[in-house]
């Protein structure tokens, strides 16, 4: 499974689920960047008892990643459900692309006339 691109993260934030596993399957969850080059594992988790009930704290991120949960290649099931992610993602501003306007002067006035005011 692997989320859709988060821009960025403030502050830290939780991951949960829960997962059932039969046989010799078991998950890992990582955090990747957008080419999806793994940067932080949990490692296998290995729980002892089903179902597995999982809460982690993902650091503060300033980049875009993705949040993946991958299975290791040994036979088995592997059910995961009630997927939570809690975070305050960061508001990207995306820059508006400016009208330019452009304004000519006013003709320079080149003679002044005398005015003459009523008396």
């Amino acid at each position: 499974l692997l989320s859709d691109a988060i821009a960025c993260q403030e502050g830290s934030s939780s991951l949960s689920f829960i997962y059932w596993a039969i046989g010799n399957a078991d998950l890992e969850v990582c955090l990747t960047d957008l080419a999806g080059v793994k940067f932080n594992c949990t490692g296998m988790l290995e729980s002892p008892v089903m179902p597995g009930k999982v809460l982690l704290k993902i650091p503060e991120l300033q980049r875009p990643f993705r949040i993946m949960i991958s299975p290791n290649t040994l036979p088995g099931i592997l059910i995961v459900d009630d997927i939570k992610y809690d975070a305050q993602i960061c508001q990207i501003i995306k820059p508006t692309k400016r009208k330019e306007i452009t304004t000519q002067a006013p003709p320079s006035v080149r003679y002044m006339l005398p005015i003459s005011l009523p008396a």
